[in-house]
């Protein structure tokens, strides 16, 4: 947001007022930690950890009395605006139940001057553009910012029809969205379901069949064997980290593919190069050709796939198989993709699971005749290619919906829309731009 010019524009019998003139706000704090008798009392204590949703009504944590009185904490009462200024910046909540709050927390009390659900939406934008920014351009918060903020007011009867109207306009863009994204769980579903019927072989029309000795297959087609995924390729390993003094290993044109750049769709592109001269010197960071397969075996990222459209490296996280020797390459592809359930059940450890190598390598998975393991990947080819376009276009419009929101959001308060005139409802106006391949503009 532009700090100097989100004001520049806005109706006459508005006024621009210092927040700190017409807002009567708090902030939490923390008792000595040091003192026991603080804590576990029966006073909620609000942690930006607790601001998962709009609505406030429990707290993970809690103060004593005798904590909230020594910290000199003040009290937020129902129905107070609270915004996270520090860490988390810009959590926005009501709370529905009397409470205090950590020193991260500002609260935002009730008062004649303004309308607490108008400040929901306008605040936000406000405290924004009174951000100090980081060398990262992360935006800096501190109270002084939040008093000084330049906030839009108009009179109060306009504060309440301006919540109103983006009360219900944003209702109705983010049930769109919603439902776009239950659509894309839905697609997912259903496209995990059907490579697992096709790789197990458990389409209409096969009636011979056999146990697999494989509990996540269960039976096969009799003419279909078991194969352990280790004895099907010429090479199964990871790869490595160079270490962080070497500064020439990541000066090369080798791709260093790290499990968070992993894609079903293919990778070609990484963040990192390696040079020759680090492939050389660690002996785990070999080049592995085109057509190898990937999977992630811990960390964020775990259970994820992705196959190499170009030659490229791997780090530590990455198990690699390459040079599949039973069809064609994209086949153990898709038998991976239809094991990924069962192998995330084999992940072990605490903090960060992960499945280990011996666990992958002695993965058991159905093998077709190879005409049949061609058919197989033809299909799921063009049924991925198919899922992976609609997911596309339903993200394409979860994003120009949040952009209309946002856009609308800063109409409203602004008072740049006549929130009383009787306007198209916002959903339908983005399915009006989507009809009229408005969504091209960001594919």
């Amino acid at each position: 947001m532009n700090r100097t010019s989100w004001l520049s524009s806005i109706p006459t019998h508005w006024t621009v007022r210092r927040a700190a003139h017409v807002i009567d706000m708090d902030v939490g704090g923390t008792p000595s930690t040091s003192r026991s008798e603080y804590f576990d009392g029966d006073i909620p204590w609000l942690t930006i950890a607790d601001m998962t949703s709009e609505s406030i009504t429990r707290c993970e944590k809690y103060l004593s009395r005798a904590g909230v009185e020594a910290g000199r904490i003040p009290w937020s009462r129902k129905g107070d605006l609270l915004y996270s200024f520090k860490l988390s910046i810009g959590k926005i909540a009501f709370t529905k139940i009397d409470l205090v709050t950590n020193e991260a927390i500002a609260s935002i009390h009730s008062s004649s001057r303004i309308d607490l659900r108008y400040a929901y939406w306008m605040l936000p934008l406000a405290y924004e553009a009174a951000a100090s920014r980081n060398i990262y351009g992360a935006p800096i918060l501190n109270q002084q910012q939040l008093r000084a903020a330049r906030i839009p007011m108009p009179p109060l009867s306009e504060q309440q029809q301006i919540a109103d109207y983006l009360d219900h306009e944003t209702a109705e863009i983010d049930a769109f969205i919603t439902d776009q994204s239950r659509f894309i769980d839905l697609i997912e579903e259903r496209t995990s379901v059907l490579i697992e019927t096709i790789i197990t072989g458990k389409q209409p029309g096969t009636t011979l069949r056999k146990e697999s000795g494989s509990a996540w297959v269960g039976d096969i087609p009799n003419h279909w064997e078991m194969e352990r995924i280790s004895w099907l390729f010429s090479n199964v390993g990871s790869g490595t980290t160079p270490a962080s003094d070497d500064v020439d290993a990541f000066n090369g044109t080798i791709p260093w593919v790290t499990s968070s750049e992993l894609r079903e769709t293919g990778v070609s592109i990484t963040k990192k190069l390696v040079s020759d001269e680090a492939v050389r010197k660690y002996s785990a960071l070999r080049v592995h050709p085109a057509g190898s397969l990937m999977i992630a075996m811990y960390g964020a990222t775990i259970g994820r796939l992705g196959w190499l459209e170009v030659p490229a490296t791997v780090n530590q996280a990455i198990c690699v198989f390459s040079d599949y020797r039973k069809g064609p390459s994209r086949y153990p592809f898709f038998a991976l993709l239809a094991a990924r359930r069962h192998l995330l059940t084999l992940a072990s450890g605490g903090g960060q699971p992960n499945i280990n190598q011996d666990k992958i390598r002695s993965l058991r998975i159905p093998i077709p005749p190879e005409h049949e393991q061609t058919d197989i990947v033809r299909s799921l080819d063009k049924s991925l290619r198919d899922a992976t376009q609609l997911v596309r276009e339903a993200k394409i419009l979860i994003d120009l919906a949040r952009e209309r929101r946002a856009a609308l959001i800063t109409a409203a308060v602004t008072g740049q829309i006549d929130v009383t005139a009787r306007n198209k409802p916002a959903a339908e106006q983005i399915e009006d731009d989507i009809a009229q391949g408005l969504h091209r503009e960001h594919a």
